[in-house]
């Protein structure tokens, strides 16, 4: 019977690197959010951290995946993946069915692909056209053959792209750089509080 840690190291990471993912564009165990405040010291809650976070480019988180133990359904942590996926605002939150896509790289870059694809997320097409049971939802296979994609010529695609990453790695940034700005305005609030309730403000 394996536990959680022998799934990740016997299942999970072998799949994904027989599916071509490369280790840098692999986040384990990483926090997501810093966790709760307990008390004025700055005592914190441990803070959310998914068990894996794909990621399509350095600064762009595209999955993430919940590893549970074999006493455990795929099902029982897809809620707490779901919830990871919203978090972090990606496409994906993997239990156990997925479908892989493998684009002809003479007419659609893959990039592109995956940026079609969270554009039609954002719009909501997915969640109008999926077929639902409780707790998950799946796409038609069909309707994923069908599915209209916009094809400008290769280098427009990869230019486009480009662009996007840039942008995205901007915001990435400015994201990190918010956080951090906010984790030193609420230790500065703090060392105001504690000095002026010992006098020594």
């Amino acid at each position: 019977m394996l536990n959680e840690a022998d799934t990740r190291v016997k299942l999970i990471d072998p799949k994904l690197h027989e599916s071509g993912w490369q280790e840098e564009f692999i986040l384990r165990d990483r926090p997501t959010t810093p966790g709760r405040t307990l008390d004025e010291e700055g005592n914190r809650r441990a803070g959310k951290k998914p068990d894996y976070i794909l990621l399509y480019s350095p600064s762009f988180a595209i999955a993430v995946v919940e590893a549970k133990d074999e006493m455990h359904s795929a099902l029982d942590g897809m809620q707490q993946a779901k919830g990871y996926a919203h978090d972090l605002d990606v496409l994906y939150a993997f239990s156990n069915h997925l479908t892989r896509l493998r684009p002809d790289s003479s007419k659609i870059v893959s990039q592109w692909l995956s940026l079609c694809l969270r554009h039609l997320r954002h719009v909501g097409y997915f969640q109008r056209n999926c077929t639902r049971w409780v707790n998950q939802a799946a796409f038609n296979r069909k309707k994923l053959i069908n599915l209209k994609i916009p094809l400008p010529p290769i280098d427009v695609q990869r230019h486009i792209v480009a662009k996007i990453e840039e942008v995205m790695s901007r915001i990435e940034l400015a994201r990190k750089l918010q956080e951090e700005t906010l984790k030193d305005i609420e230790a500065t609030t703090y060392a105001v509080l504690e000095r002026a309730f010992s006098g020594k403000l």
